[in-house]
């Protein structure tokens, strides 16, 4: 896989490396194309003045005379083989041509030069890409060498310590000490399958995994050496009298066999008799907790993982200090290759700057004349433009001048504006050029913020400006959007005027859906509390008040308990019909809970005789309520009408409300049988009323007496 990896990366730089080259040599043959061209747009006088100018022309060996062909008019056809006559200007320019290719140091060497350090750059970068890939692979072999182990190690160690915690619920199940496993079938199973697990990690770790490519840990016998010099051992030679002695002189090594020897020995016992009770405290389990779980751990176990990442690590560091050296060295002859390229092909533009060199004998209105010309100078070397650069400045000025947006070019501080277009001096006025101003503040934190637009209000017109930096100067661009603003503000004001009339007719979680133009809002409820709230005796008040009198009151009244409905979550007003006011709890509850809106209902209806007893002394009246609630359901729900839509509710449950506020009692809360049992229990004063005769039979209502009221 790794060969593949790096045959591939040589194939892909190789035709990576070919482009570029191709790409160079074409780029750069173009150039000197258009440079050459340059010369013949100019006119024969100019060309000849040029020429003469030099003096310097070719010598030709060859020639009896001692001039050569091409300073008589003559050159050899490429096609033909023969020798043709030029006219004068081609005369010319061959002499110039000449000239350059007598004194530039520019010849098909730097083109071999060219080609040979490309190949020597890609022969590094192979070699390069070799010694790489091959730290990979080492890096690789020795992660397959030391990671699984990282697995291996604990593993064995979690394994036997799992077995031993199992045989421990085995024992606590045995005794009776413990009901959490009704038989011991499962945890033995438990046990011996920990048992297998921890015995084949710990073989991976002593001897790797046969027929796989994973190799034994190479610290193990490191870390049996450490659990030697650890252990207490006092004579290995002498003959151990007790168990204990004869544990602490084995190696580590051992240490694990015996260990799982001695737990399997426990467990043969009770597979052949189950009567037989394991005792925690026997000698054995604690000598395969200590030194199983314990010694081993600290002797053995631990010792050896906590190395195990600073061992990769030192031999990763290793690995990558012997590659390091060559990398780097490859690393600096493809720089100095690359850096010797870049100079050759500097080299390579002495023709085309030794052309345009010339342009310095050239009459400066001959230059500035020409459009090919002008175009090479500015740097556009591309064949389509070289014939409309000249004319480009004039049309891009008046394109300026009769955009709508503002165009001015203000200097680099930001407080003079230097020119400006037709619709800047029709909105800010002629005043503001080559002046120092303060428009231009608020844009200040464009010029040294990544974000080049922003918002500006200007003597109430509001502007998009955008800025584009230069090192000498910017240009700011501003969109007038005064119409649009003003449009979105208006249709801002209208909405919040619409959203409010419709969040005093709807509850706020149906304006959204009115607003949607849904035709069928409706839906059930499956238990709510209604709540029917009058004023007792009202017409006989009204006909003894004036009308601004009653309105102002039962406008306060009422503003009051819209203000203490709002500090009820599951309350919704339904509606006022004169004196009656009607408001139900649950109806918009994300979870309906009969107890809480029963009870939130009732303290409402508690409160709202208390605002009454408030009102009445701030305006010196006598007016009572009668209060009646009912909890039921289920009930309907929705939005009637289109023009003037109308909450309501239906159902029974409605119906038994507004019998409760009809037979109540005034200053007290009357209620159904139903909302008793969900308030039961409660802090409320609730006294039994008795049965009372409705519509629909006699029923057995409550009366909740308002607190500091008799």
């Amino acid at each position: 896989m790794v060969l593949y990896i790096e045959i591939s990366f040589i194939l892909a730089y190789f035709i990576i490396i070919i482009i570029i080259t191709f790409i160079e040599m074409r780029m750069l043959a173009n150039d000197k194309n258009i440079v050459f061209k340059c010369l013949s747009s100019l006119p024969k006088n100019v060309v000849s003045q040029v020429a003469e100018g030099l003096r310097i022309l070719k010598k030709d060996d060859m020639s009896d005379d001692g001039k050569d062909d091409t300073s008589r008019g003559l050159v050899n056809d490429s096609n033909s083989g023969e020798i043709v006559e030029v006219n004068k200007q081609e005369d010319n320019i061959l002499k110039i041509f000449s000239t350059w290719s007598d004194n530039s140091s520019f010849r098909l060497g730097a083109v071999i030069i060219f080609v040979f350090l490309n190949i020597l750059i890609y022969i590094i970068c192979v070699v390069n890409i070799v010694l790489i890939c091959n730290l990979y692979k080492e890096e690789i072999k020795m992660f397959k060498k030391v990671a699984p182990h990282l697995d291996n190690i604990p593993g064995a160690y979690a394994y036997f310590t799992a077995s031993i915690i199992a045989l421990n619920n085995i024992c606590f199940t045995m005794s009776g000490e413990t009901r959490i496993f009704k038989n011991t079938n499962t945890l033995v199973s438990r046990l011996n399958a920990r048992m297998l697990k921890s015995e084949e990690y710990f073989n991976y770790a002593m001897y790797g995994k046969e027929g796989e490519d994973e190799y034994p840990f190479e610290k193990i016998n490191e870390g049996i050496e450490t659990h030697e010099n650890a252990s207490i051992c006092a004579d290995e030679n002498a003959v151990p009298t007790n168990k204990v002695q004869m544990i602490e002189c084995f190696t580590a090594e051992y240490q694990v066999v015996l260990m799982k020897a001695r737990l399997q020995m426990i467990m043969r016992k009770h597979d052949l008799d189950r009567s037989v009770v394991i005792s925690t405290r026997d000698d054995t389990v604690l000598i395969l907790w200590y030194y199983g779980v314990v010694s081993l751990y600290n002797t053995f176990y631990y010792p050896m993982f906590e190395g195990i990442v600073d061992d990769m690590r030192v031999r990763l560091d290793s690995e990558i200090t012997d590659s390091l050296p060559a990398i780097i060295l490859c690393l600096i002859l493809s720089i100095c290759a690359v850096l010797a390229t870049i100079f050759h092909a500097k080299r390579n533009e002495v023709c085309m700057h030794y052309v345009l060199k010339l342009l310095l004998s050239v009459p400066i209105n001959a230059v500035i004349t020409n459009n090919k010309i002008m175009a090479v100078i500015g740097g556009d070397f591309r064949d389509h433009s070289l014939d409309t650069a000249n004319r480009d400045n004039e049309f891009y000025k008046q394109v300026v001048e009769s955009l709508p947006d503002c165009v001015c070019v203000i200097s680099k501080e930001g407080n003079i504006v230097l020119q400006a277009n037709s619709a800047f001096v029709r909105i800010f006025g002629e005043d503001l050029l080559n002046t120092d101003l303060t428009l231009f503040e608020p844009l200040k934190p464009l010029f040294s913020s990544d974000n080049r637009t922003m918002n500006m209000e200007y003597q109430s017109m509001h502007f998009i400006v955008s800025l584009i930096a230069h090192h000498k100067y910017s240009i700011v661009t501003a969109r007038d959007q005064t119409l649009m603003v003003k449009h979105n503000q208006l249709l801002k004001e209208e909405k919040a005027v619409s959203d409010r009339l419709l969040s005093s007719i709807l509850p706020p979680n149906l304006v959204r859906r009115v607003q949607a133009g849904e035709s069928n809002i409706s839906f059930a409820v499956q238990t709510a509390t209604i709540l029917f709230l009058d004023i007792v005796e009202f017409t006989p008040w009204c006909a003894s008040n004036s009308a601004s009198t009653v309105m102002s009151t039962l406008n306060n009244f009422f503003k009051r308990l819209d203000a203490m409905l709002a500090t009820h979550s599951t309350m919704t007003k339904v509606k006022c019909i004169g004196d009656c006011y009607m408001a139900a709890g649950g109806i918009f509850a994300e979870v309906n809970q009969p107890n809480t809106h029963a009870k939130e209902v009732c303290e409402f209806g508690l409160e709202a005789i208390e605002q009454l007893i408030e009102l009445n002394e701030e305006l010196s009246q006598t007016l009572r309520i009668r209060v009646g609630i009912n909890t039921g359901g289920p009930i309907v729900a929705g939005v009637l009408g289109v023009g003037k839509p109308t909450f309501e509710i239906l159902g029974p449950t409605i119906n038994m409300a507004q019998q409760m506020e009809h037979h109540g009692v005034p200053m007290k809360v009357h209620i159904s049988r139903s909302t008793y049992e969900l308030i039961y229990g409660g802090s409320f004063d609730v006294k039994e009323r008795g049965e009372i005769e409705v519509k629909n039979g006699k029923v057995s209502t409550y009366l909740i007496n308002p607190p500091n009221i008799n």
